[in-house]
């Protein structure tokens, strides 16, 4: 009897700490596994961090070469005053990809809580700010085939080009690669909001600023 009893009490033990591993394990993976928003949030600020990458090669590679360039390779007025706004999209951007950034970072310090406002007002803040990409879009169309009627008629133009998509930097992208990236990028917006309220909880304390974030972010 005493061996039974003894053999009840180590398996009622174990049964203890099992539970007790349980629970630490399945606290172990809450933890290391990123809740649905948390991943919306991360995509937001890491696209937006590689789209200003891209901007800064496309100023890096293309536009500031072509401005020190003395064969005046591409000189028209246009054209010099669409890479002028693109030099604008890029410190606005880096902007507001710097606070993304910070937002981020502050998920991760001990003294914020998981609930720390996710980007909503952030894009409240940079949404009239995109009114820049309204010119950009208005004109890149006639750019575009500005730039690509000069590719087929100057050679010099052409092997510069060529050179400049062999830059390591560039990855093979062309230039009409890059100037679509604005296009491409502000439509994105919108949706990642909407997938980001969509995955954050019912009652989580931002959803009234992703929510009015969004129609602005549409515009």
């Amino acid at each position: 009897r005493k061996g039974r009893s003894h053999l009840r009490r180590r398996c009622l033990a174990s049964r203890v700490l099992w539970n007790l591993g349980s629970i630490r394990r399945a606290k172990t993976m809450e933890t290391a596994t990123p809740c649905k928003h948390y991943r919306v949030v991360r995509e937001i600020c890491d696209t937006e961090s590689k789209y200003v990458r891209n901007l800064n090669t496309l100023n890096e590679v293309y536009y500031r070469p072509l401005q020190v360039q003395k064969s005046k390779m591409l000189d028209d007025g246009l054209i010099a005053v669409f890479f002028s706004n693109v030099s604008q999209i890029l410190a606005l951007n880096t902007k507001f990809a710097t606070d993304l950034s910070r937002r981020l970072s502050a998920w991760h310090m001990p003294n914020q809580p998981a609930s720390v406002e996710p980007l909503g007002d952030i894009f409240i803040k940079y949404a009239p700010l995109f009114e820049l990409y309204c010119e950009y879009a208005g004109s890149f169309d006639d750019v575009a085939a500005r730039i690509r009627n000069h590719e087929n008629t100057n050679p010099s133009l052409c092997k510069f080009l060529n050179t400049c998509a062999a830059d390591a930097r560039c990855e093979g992208r062309t230039l009409q690669a890059f100037l679509i990236m604005p296009i491409q990028r502000v439509p994105r917006y919108p949706l990642l909001l909407r997938e980001l309220l969509r995955t954050l909880p019912a009652d989580h304390k931002s959803r009234d600023s992703v929510a009015a974030a969004l129609p602005r972010a549409e515009r």
